[in-house]
């Protein structure tokens, strides 16, 4: 009699180092998720090749929702979007260049349709295919020896964010070699914004391009800049006001601009009067009371440090701390333990007070 199996077959996922080993652990679980759903074999009543899947950012929301006790958490459309651009510009493994791909092959192609879009995972023949993986420095070859595969191709992606200052010392150009349109976005950081800015600033800078891309990015700089703000408060306000109010393209938040002004309540996010102190528009329907009241909410928004901001609004942070809560309430010492570790862990990765 045959012991029973596991049923769904299984995927092969390299141990090879990878950009997406240096990336937040959902870029990870999208990566999984996609090679799970991918056809292991052509399916003709389909119309899909190896390798390919239809699939939906809802879909991906919906797969990777997790609880933290009675807490349901659910990755935003913003950041599935994301992650799905970037494994669409992002290279796949060296390995495979050395064995006949195009040298800019990325991990997967997307091609819309009206139920979704279709993802093909690029070389997945080769990745799923056992003889093409190094078992161990002795036996991977006939000869016993340990042949090492180096990629042909200069390897130019994913280098760390490096600060350089040019021969006058007036000013930091920041590289981000994987990323032009990060890079870009945040030279015009700053060029126009600050020059100079902290750590804690360019990884804030960061964080945020990620959640919201390089176009809603920059027209927040462009604001800032016309304000003439010289640090990244009024930026960070502009993103978490935007978001609050699902605004998730430059074409919404130029919309509901629109709006607000043909209703002559005029959204001036630049220095408006009321952050000044000076006379409100006699044609605006807002209270003197109400102007008081968001004008003392944007002044303490703005005066807050990103780190306190950050705390507050980190999704992450509040599931480690819930799951610690509950795990001293109902597990037990050792799991309790763990969980306090993964915490501290985090705080201390995150630079987390």
């Amino acid at each position: 009699m045959s012991k029973p199996k596991i049923p769904g077959g299984y995927i092969m996922l390299p141990r090879a180092k990878h950009p997406i080993d240096e990336m937040p652990s959902l870029y990870r679980d999208v990566w999984i998720y996609i090679l799970k759903k991918v056809s292991h074999k052509d399916d003709v009543s389909k119309g899909y090749k190896r390798g390919e899947c239809l699939i939906s950012i809802p879909e991906i929301q919906e797969a990777l929702t997790y609880y933290v006790g009675f807490k349901k958490v659910t990755p935003t459309k913003h950041q599935i979007d994301n992650i799905i651009r970037w494994l669409r510009k992002t290279n796949t493994y060296d390995a495979l260049y050395d064995n006949g791909y195009d040298v800019n092959t990325t991990m997967i192609t997307t091609t819309r349709t009206t139920r979704g879009m279709v993802v093909k995972v690029c070389g997945y023949a080769f990745l799923q295919d056992s003889k093409n993986y190094e078992y161990d420095s002795t036996n991977d070859n006939e000869n016993g020896t340990y042949t090492k595969r180096v990629r042909q191709q200069p390897d130019t992606i994913y280098k760390n964010v490096k600060e350089l200052k040019n021969d006058n010392n007036e000013k930091n150009v920041v590289v981000y070699d994987d990323n032009d349109d990060l890079t870009a976005s945040l030279n015009l950081y700053i060029e126009n914004i600050e020059a100079d800015p902290k750590q804690i600033t360019i990884n804030k800078f960061k964080k945020d391009f990620q959640a919201y891309g390089s176009d809603i990015m920059n027209y927040a700089i462009e604001k800032s800049t016309l304000g003439k703000n010289k640090d990244y408060k009024f930026i960070n306000w502009l993103l978490k006001d935007w978001d609050r109010k699902q605004l998730t393209s430059i074409e919404d938040i130029r919309e509901y601009e629109e709006r607000r002004e043909s209703n002559n309540h005029t959204f001036k996010e630049l220095t408006p009067n009321w952050l000044t102190g000076k006379q409100k528009n006699a044609n605006s329907n807002v209270s003197e009371e109400e102007l008081e009241k968001m004008r003392k909410e944007l002044i303490e928004e703005l005066n807050k440090p990103f780190d306190d901001k950050d705390k507050q609004d980190d999704p992450r942070l509040k599931e480690l701390i819930e799951a610690v809560d509950y795990a001293k309430a109902y597990k037990s010492v050792e799991e309790a333990e763990e969980k306090e570790r993964q915490l501290q862990e985090y705080k201390i990765s995150n630079n987390i007070t």
